[in-house]
């Protein structure tokens, strides 16, 4: 099976690749670059909170559960 490599090439320098990590109900996204920076998304209420946003810096990344890192690595 492929797996997923969503790394996002071609990008401006003014945008930076986020981390994400589940804490219970939220995915958080934090940047290496802006250790000031986080965005929590809620995905069963849909509620969005982002801290310390630049105008200046496009901020992307996405999730990807463990089972399905397990199911794409087999």
């Amino acid at each position: 099976m492929e797996s997923f490599d969503a790394n996002f090439e071609d990008v401006p320098e003014t945008t930076h690749r986020c981390e994400s990590r589940r804490e219970g109900d939220w995915i958080v996204f934090t940047c290496k670059k802006c250790p000031e920076y986080e965005r929590r998304y809620n995905y069963k209420t849909g509620e969005m909170k982002v801290k310390n946003s630049s105008k200046e810096v496009n901020h992307i990344g996405h999730f990807v559960p463990n089972y399905l890192k397990k199911i794409s690595q087999n």
